[in-house]
């Protein structure tokens, strides 16, 4: 079964203005978790509270195209990694009473935005490989590209399911 871990990673950051996405949440038979760029559905996760307050991911879920052919996630590229501007690559911050942890970055480094194109049937479709990469850590995960580069794809893993928004340039 996905830990509460691996779904908390697919939600929002606390910077965002979104509030009512930071933290997973369960309605129905299932629990959710989005970033608004992704989002993941599992079947009802006991630890996981409803939250009256969240987007309707039934909804977006049935309104969605039908998946298509599910095909392996590609080989992706090393991160690129620069340092935090913020705590210029040291992983911490001043803060009462002492240094505290720099909640922009993971130890000083932040990964540079790449995308990836993956052929659809008829178009190519890009994504964000940062996203791509958390999908390609879930259990035997799976994409298949719908025909739409306005529109979310699916993807598939041992526990669930779940849509990605392609890039737009």
């Amino acid at each position: 079964m996905i830990t509460i871990d691996q779904i908390k990673q697919f939600c929002g950051s606390i910077d965002t203005k979104r509030h009512n996405i930071h933290l997973p949440w369960s309605r129905e038979e299932y629990s959710y978790a989005t970033n608004g760029h992704v989002i993941i559905r599992i079947p009802r996760h006991p630890e996981i509270n409803e939250n009256p307050d969240a987007p309707d991911a039934a909804k977006l879920f049935s309104n969605t195209l039908p998946p298509g052919e599910y095909i392996d996630i590609p080989q992706l590229p090393e991160p690129i990694l620069s340092n935090c501007s913020v705590c210029r690559g040291t992983g911490r911050i001043a803060g009462e009473p002492n240094w505290i942890e720099c909640k922009e970055c993971d130890n000083g480094k932040i990964a540079e935005l790449q995308k990836i194109t993956i052929q659809g049937v008829i178009f190519e479709v890009i994504f964000n490989v940062e996203y791509l990469r958390k999908i390609s850590k879930l259990p035997n995960a799976k994409i298949a590209v719908v025909n739409n580069t306005e529109k979310p794809s699916w993807f598939k893993f041992d526990d669930g399911d779940g849509l990605i928004m392609p890039m737009r340039f």
